[in-house]
């Protein structure tokens, strides 16, 4: 019987999923050409892997669903402490 070498869509450890940049486009509700974007960032790259079945082509860009989500987690805002002075100038009211 032959191996399967496709990429797993799950994993059976802690149930991580691999995206291609379309699927992962879809998970995030970002665009693809977003994505490819972020990948190519000097400062701050998403994490990726390029796989490429020998002797075929360019391959595959993937990304798990765990390295995407706490890449995304350094962009997350935070909101202001209720007491905090920028969130009285902002017009908000102490409750």
């Amino acid at each position: 019987m032959a191996q399967d070498t496709t990429l797993p869509k799950e994993r059976s450890d802690d149930g991580d999923r691999w995206f291609d940049l379309e699927e992962l486009a879809k998970y995030s509700s970002l665009s693809v050409r977003t994505l490819q974007r972020w990948i190519k960032d000097p400062e701050r790259p998403l994490p990726h892997h390029q796989v490429q079945p020998a002797g075929k082509g360019r391959g595959r860009t993937v990304v798990s669903r765990h390295a995407f989500d706490a890449w995304m987690e350094q962009f997350a805002v935070k909101a202001p402490e209720v007491g905090d002075a920028d969130w009285v100038r902002r017009g908000f009211k102490k409750q």
